[in-house]
């Protein structure tokens, strides 16, 4: 191999690990959505998909430095290859199921859909078929040098963004119970959602706002995964918002009632009983195998 091309391809796979770098750094920027859109396929827990969408940002960091550093050529791109040829598979079937948002490859900064990503892949494939030849740098560091690096990825993403189960345990989010008695409970949206009947899971939402959004993807989510029945789970919205186009059936209330029961603060989720609250929650501490349990009796 010449030294030109030698250095070009060089090049070429700094370029390559930077990419998995560039993939690691933004899906942990985005990390409440990365995460969603993982526990979104049903196929974990909720506390399981966090966890795995961790493990998958810290692996493609590693990968990436990997690539940089052109040590362990071999190791290393033998492993670049099968993890683009697994994530392939896995977007290959979210295009199959017909999931066309972003497959969060590059967190929120970059949105792409799942086939785009797979073209992604298939360039990238060829790429690290490319350069697997480029020889590796010989420095040999010592075991424990080599132990730091590979752990050292996985610790950090666990303490810069903890499990929100680890974080958020206290259950309860703040209502205006007052105001619920006194206002909410005779109101006419109160009869015709039937709240009052049976056990409902009721989430005071707002179109825009993201956390909204994402709080419904986990009920969604687990509605699916444990077979919920879809009207034990309402959603309310302000009545202003009323003419926002939205993809799911929301009850419009007053603008008022709206504030004073959720304080300004959304999403606010409440577990009713025959209209009697019997748990609340925030966006951080949603209880999956609680809600689970009472809307499933």
């Amino acid at each position: 191999m010449s030294k030109a091309l030698k250095i070009i391809l060089l090049f070429l796979k700094i370029l390559l690990g930077l990419v998995f770098i560039f993939s690691a750094v933004a899906k942990m920027i985005g990390i409440d959505r990365f995460e969603v859109y993982v526990y979104s396929f049903g196929f974990f827990s909720m506390d399981w998909a966090f966890i795995l969408a961790r493990i998958c940002i810290a692996g493609e960091f590693l990968l990436g430095v990997g690539l940089v550093s052109n040590l362990c050529n071999r190791l290393t791109t033998t492993v670049t290859l099968l993890v683009l040829l697994l994530f392939t598979i896995f977007l290959s079937y979210t295009a199959l199921i017909g999931r066309t948002d972003s497959c969060q490859c590059f967190g929120s900064l970059v949105e792409i859909s799942p086939v785009r990503s797979i073209i992604k892949n298939a360039i990238l494939i060829l790429l690290t078929m490319l350069v697997r030849p480029v020889p590796s740098f010989q420095w040999r560091p010592k075991w424990y040098l080599w132990a730091i690096a590979i752990v050292a990825p996985f610790a950090a993403v666990f303490i810069f963004s903890p499990l929100d189960s680890w974080m958020f345990k206290q259950k309860g989010a703040p209502y205006n119970e007052e105001y619920y008695e006194q206002h909410f409970q005779p109101s006419e949206i109160y009869q015709q959602a039937s709240l009052g009947e049976g056990r409902r899971l009721v989430a005071f939402v707002t179109p825009k706002c993201p956390y909204c959004k994402m709080a419904m993807q986990k009920i969604e989510t687990f509605q699916k995964r444990y077979h919920i029945d879809s009207n034990a789970i309402v959603y309310l919205v302000p009545q202003s918002l009323d003419t926002v186009a939205v993809d799911y059936h929301p009850f419009y209330v007053n603008d008022t009632a709206f504030l004073y029961m959720t304080y300004g603060n959304r999403p606010l989720i409440m577990l009713l009983q025959d209209g009697a609250p019997v748990e609340t929650y925030h966006y951080r501490n949603i209880k999956e195998d609680e809600i689970a349990d009472f809307l499933g009796k």
